[in-house]
């Protein structure tokens, strides 16, 4: 009996690290990319925030996202996610399960304002300040 407490004990421990999991720590875990570094980690996995500096972007672009709970149940782990640089945002959702991803969402700018020249290969959004996001994948 002390030994499935034991047990218990150690898997909820599993549990909660997982559930606190630093954002700092994931991205260190991360390969290295050539193009792109990541600053600024802040939050967990779950709830949380990292920078990207890249070539193709002008200034540092920040990444906020929150975890979706209740898609879980439906087999999808699934993040809100918003993304700034200068005046352009884009507000995305990212769904992952066990064969797929995907990231859908829009890319906009101030009204009058004019796209960013590093998103005009981006497929037309409903008006000339957006730009639509739209990518998938099989595992």
């Amino acid at each position: 009996m002390k030994v499935g407490f034991f047990l218990l004990g150690i898997a909820l421990t599993l549990v909660f690290a997982l559930i606190q999991l630093p954002t700092r720590f994931a991205v260190s875990l991360l390969p290295s990319m050539p193009a792109i570094t990541l600053s600024d980690p802040t939050g967990s996995v779950w709830q949380g925030g990292v920078c990207v500096n890249s070539q193709l972007l002008p200034e540092k672009a920040c990444i906020n996202w929150n975890w979706q709970a209740k898609q879980v149940l439906s087999g999808d782990w699934a993040w809100d996610a918003i993304a700034a640089t200068g005046d352009v945002r884009s507000n995305l959702v990212a769904r992952v399960n066990t064969t797929a991803w995907q990231v859908n969402g829009a890319l906009t700018t101030p009204a009058g304002q004019a796209i960013p020249q590093w998103a005009a290969w981006l497929p037309a959004g409903k008006t000339q300040s957006e730009k639509k996001i739209d990518f998938s994948g099989f595992w």
